[in-house]
């Protein structure tokens, strides 16, 4: 509390002088409590206790005498030391309580802000995990797409795609043969459609999309391909019987 004190009166002394030296404010208050107090100190003791007090230089340390501590306060505005003190004391609690009051309040910011990220997380899961078992499944069977449960114990999450109908009926693969299969709908598009496996095999589908293996866009059947790869094939088999 004395070095309190003895700040604010250097504090004091740096106002109504406007010198910031040690000396100069130590000169200043020696005249003001000699003039205007009417006790005398020294600037040579006032010049120490700065230095104690507010340089906080080591082997500088001394015990002011009441008297001297009661003058002091009487400068900054304070009845005496014990008047000092106690007003002093009063204002601590407040002080603190403040500080309390803000890291209660962050505190509760924080517990808050986390228990909406938990709940938020809960219910976000919760969604995702509802979601995804009332989504309808399917997965590549060979030659086909079929319904399935989505369980990761059975099926890799690569091999599950979401329920689509027409490609459960529409979409199939299929053995080309040259003189029975529908290569062309009436109007001369294509009815089927083919891609190289991944042994560079051609394959055909009954439906366009994506080949459900290899992942490459299926082309519309074409003369050429029938002939080459099916017909010709055809008939090297018959030949061959």
């Amino acid at each position: 509390m004395k070095e309190i004190l003895f700040q604010e009166a250097f504090k004091k002394a740096e106002r109504q002088s406007g010198s910031t030296t040690k000396n100069g404010l130590a000169t200043h208050l020696e005249q003001v409590f000699d003039e205007s107090l009417d006790f005398r100190v020294n600037k040579i003791t006032f010049s120490r206790y700065f230095e104690q007090f507010v340089e906080n230089k080591e082997g500088s340390e001394t015990n002011p005498k009441t008297d001297l501590l009661n003058k002091i306060s009487e400068y900054i505005g304070y009845d005496c030391y014990e008047d000092f003190v106690k007003k002093n004391e009063i204002h601590k609690p407040s002080d603190l309580s403040i500080g309390i009051s803000k890291e209660s309040s962050t505190i509760s910011i924080l517990l808050k802000f986390k228990y909406y990220f938990i709940v938020a997380f809960i219910l976000i899961t919760t969604y995702t995990i509802f979601e995804l078992t009332e989504q309808r499944w399917m997965i590549w069977s060979e030659t086909e797409f079929i319904e399935v449960d989505f369980d990761l114990e059975k099926y890799d999450l690569n091999q599950l795609k979401i329920y689509d109908e027409k490609k459960i009926k529409d979409f199939k693969k299929i053995i080309a043969v040259c003189d029975s299969t529908e290569f062309y709908k009436p109007d001369g598009s294509a009815n089927i459609w083919y891609q190289k496996n991944h042994n560079k095999e051609h394959e055909y589908f009954t439906a366009t999309g994506i080949h459900p293996e290899t992942g490459k866009t299926l082309r519309p059947i074409t003369k050429l391909i029938v002939k080459k790869y099916i017909c010709s094939k055809d008939s090297l088999t018959a030949q061959n019987k």
